[in-house]
């Protein structure tokens, strides 16, 4: 139903998510609270990013939360656009057979998501 990104610097965020995924993202009235469209017409659910309450979580250290994995036409290309703004590779990309291929990163506040390329139809 929805989802929450939690930031230490939200407008770096903002940054991030809407290169990567092209996401629209708007300030709910004067609240340091920044609503996400993730795309009209498509599967999914809607968000937010809002200030972090506390210190990020380690580099390296283990999942915390849930992992929210979005969809994207090409993994490679969605990894170096990541990468542009900040986000660091978390898991390497790996395949799963009948799926796709995914991989986990870091945004800029070591918040980790992944980002799933599906696998191509099998021609019939």
């Amino acid at each position: 139903m929805h989802f929450e990104i939690h930031s230490s610097d939200p407008a770096k965020a903002i940054e991030l998510y809407t290169a990567l995924f092209g996401w629209k993202i708007t300030q709910w009235d004067k609240n340091d609270y920044w609503l996400i469209d993730t795309g009209e017409g498509e599967p999914g659910i809607n968000g937010a990013i809002m200030p972090r309450m506390g210190e990020p979580p380690a580099a390296g250290g283990p999942v915390t939360a849930f992992v929210l994995t979005t969809e994207v036409e090409d993994l490679d290309e969605a990894l170096n656009t990541a990468t542009k703004h900040d986000a660091a590779i978390a898991m390497e990309p790996m395949a799963i057979p009948g799926v796709g291929r995914v991989a986990y990163l870091r945004d800029t506040d070591n918040n980790i998501f992944g980002v799933l390329q599906p696998e191509a139809p099998s021609p019939e």
